[in-house]
């Protein structure tokens, strides 16, 4: 049987994922738009500002700011095998 508090918490975690995801097709529509390639280095600044944006909200964005931080993670390898 699952708790309220259990629920509140898929809840808070869906809500956080949809606004993660939600941001992350934000960045790449507006880059489509431009019609410009987006490189590296503007995508991990544009996540650091998203983080930054959403780290400031309620527990949903917050949670929001980790699955993106988790994204600008995942940009580091690829950073890296770029530079060598």
């Amino acid at each position: 049987m699952t708790t309220e508090t259990e629920r509140e918490m898929v809840l808070l975690h869906a809500a956080g994922s949809a606004v993660a995801a939600f941001t992350l097709s934000q960045i790449v529509f507006f880059q489509l738009l431009k019609g410009e390639r987006l490189s590296l280095e503007e995508a991990k600044r544009l996540l650091r500002e998203a983080i930054a944006a959403s780290a400031v909200g309620g527990p949903g964005s917050q949670f929001a700011a980790e699955n993106l931080q988790a994204v600008l993670l995942s940009l580091e390898p690829t950073l890296s095998a770029r530079q060598q």
